[in-house]
C-alpha cells in the first residue's frame, strides 16, 4: 500500500483509511451468493487493513459462515468503478441472497462486464481504476477506529474487528481513488443509504396495504429520522383505524425490517406536506407532534454509529425507537396562509385574466 496517498480523511481518525467508498466484492463458501457492499477500511500496514464489519450486514452473514468452516474469505475491493456500482453497493435496499450486480445488469438492461481477478476466483468489475485482492482473518483482532462517521461526529469508540491481508493490488496508469469524508450532512451516505432505507420501507408498507403516499428521510437528518407520509383520505380508505392504529400498525410493521435498526425516530404525517420541504416539513413538526402522547416505543438492535443513543446503548447495540402519530384529527381546523386563501378555481382564472388585465409586464 505504500505506494498510495492513503488519507488521513478527518482530522480525529484513528487511523489512514483505505475504503470510504470503494466495494467489496465476497462469496459465500457454497458459491450461491456474492455480495457487493461498502464498510469502511482501515489502513493497518502495507500489507494489512482492518474491515469495519457490523453483524447487521450481509457481508458479516457471509464472513460467518467461512469463519463456521474455519477459512479465511477471500475478497476483492474495488476503486473508482462506473458510479451505478458504489451506489447499488450501498443501498439498504436489496435482499439477502440477491447479488447486486444481478440487480445492476438488469438495470442497465444488460450485464456489467467483469473480469476474473489474479489471486482466486472473485470477479470484479472491468472498469475498476484500483483493485486489492486478499483475505479476511476469521477473527476480529484489529483495533479499528474511530472514524468520522454519518451523523456528524467523530465518536470516541473503537472495535476488534477482521484484519485482512493483503495479496495483489492491480491499477491503471493514474488511478482515480474515490474517497467520501462522512460527516455532517449532506454526503453520499444520507445520498445512498438514506434514500435507499425510504425506499425500502415505503415497499414494506405498501406490501401490507398501509395507504402510503412516500416515504422519506430529511437528507439533513443525517438518517436519524424518517418521514412516513400517508394519503389524506386514509380514512376513506380504512374506516376501521384510528390515527394511534394506523400508525402502531405502521410501526410494528417497520420494527419487524431489517432497515429498522437505522431508524431511531420514525414521523407518520399527513400528504398534505411534502417532506422533501424542509421549511413545510419543520412547520408540521412543531406543529403537530404532540410533546408527550401519542408515541409508541420499540426495543430493539440499533446501528451503534447513531449518535442519539448512549454510549452504553452503542455499546450493548440495544436502544428504543420511536414511531411518533402526527396525523391531523379528523375535524382539525383549515391551514391558514396565503396558498390555502382562495379556492383552486379562483386562483386559475385570476392567472388567466393577469395578462388582459394588467398586460405582459415582464
Amino acid at each position: 500500500m505504500a505506494r498510495f496517498p492513503i488519507p488521513q480523511v478527518h482530522q480525529y481518525d484513528g487511523n489512514r483509511y483505505v475504503n470510504t467508498w470503494g466495494v467489496f466484492i465476497v462469496e459465500s463458501p457454497d458459491g450461491k451468493w456474492c455480495n457487493w457492499s461498502i464498510q469502511r477500511v482501515q489502513y493497518h500496514n502495507d500489507r494489512q487493513m482492518i474491515a469495519l464489519v457490523f453483524p447487521s450486514q450481509h457481508i458479516a452473514d457471509i464472513w460467518e459462515e467461512w469463519v463456521k468452516i474455519g477459512k479465511p474469505m477471500p475478497y476483492a475491493l474495488v476503486q473508482g468503478c462506473e458510479p451505478i456500482v458504489p451506489y447499488v453497493a450501498g443501498l439498504p435496499l436489496l435482499g439477502r441472497d440477491v447479488n447486486e450486480a444481478d440487480y445492476i445488469g438488469a438495470l442497465y438492461g444488460k450485464g456489467i462486464e467483469v473480469v476474473k481477478c489474479e489471486t482466486h476466483h472473485l470477479r470484479v468489475p472491468a472498469s475498476s481504476e484500483v483493485v486489492i485482492e486478499g483475505y479476511f482473518a476469521i477473527t476480529r483482532e484489529g483495533v479499528e477506529g474511530p472514524f468520522g462517521e454519518f451523523a456528524g461526529y467523530t465518536p470516541n469508540e473503537n472495535s476488534l474487528q477482521p484484519i485482512l491481508s493483503i495479496e495483489a493490488i492491480s491499477w491503471q496508469d493514474n488511478p482515480i481513488w474515490p474517497v467520501v469524508a462522512e460527516g455532517k450532512p449532506v454526503d453520499e451516505y444520507h445520498t445512498c443509504s438514506g434514500i435507499g432505507d425510504a425506499a425500502a420501507i415505503q415497499n414494506v408498507l405498501l406490501e401490507a396495504n398501509i395507504p402510503v403516499s412516500f416515504v422519506w428521510g430529511p437528507l439533513y437528518s443525517a438518517c436519524h429520522l424518517m418521514i412516513v407520509s400517508i394519503k389524506h383520505n386514509w380514512r376513506q380508505l380504512h374506516p376501521d383505524l384510528s390515527s394511534e392504529q394506523l400508525t402502531k400498525k405502521t410501526g410494528d410493521i417497520i420494527h419487524q425490517t431489517r432497515n429498522s435498526i437505522k431508524l431511531p425516530k420514525i414521523v407518520v404525517l399527513d400528504d398534505d406536506i411534502d417532506p422533501t420541504d424542509t421549511n413545510s416539513l419543520l412547520w408540521a413538526l412543531s406543529t403537530r407532534v404532540h410533546p408527550e402522547k401519542r408515541r409508541y416505543y420499540y426495543e430493539s438492535a440499533i446501528l451503534p454509529l447513531l449518535s442519539c443513543y448512549s454510549q452504553v446503548e452503542r455499546h450493548n447495540r440495544k436502544g428504543k425507537r420511536v414511531v411518533i402519530d402526527a396525523l391531523l384529527p379528523e375535524n382539525h381546523g383549515s391551514i391558514s396562509s396565503f396558498d390555502y386563501a382562495y379556492p383552486e378555481e379562483i386562483k386559475q382564472r385570476v392567472l388567466k385574466n393577469w395578462v388582459s388585465g394588467f398586460g405582459d409586464n415582464e
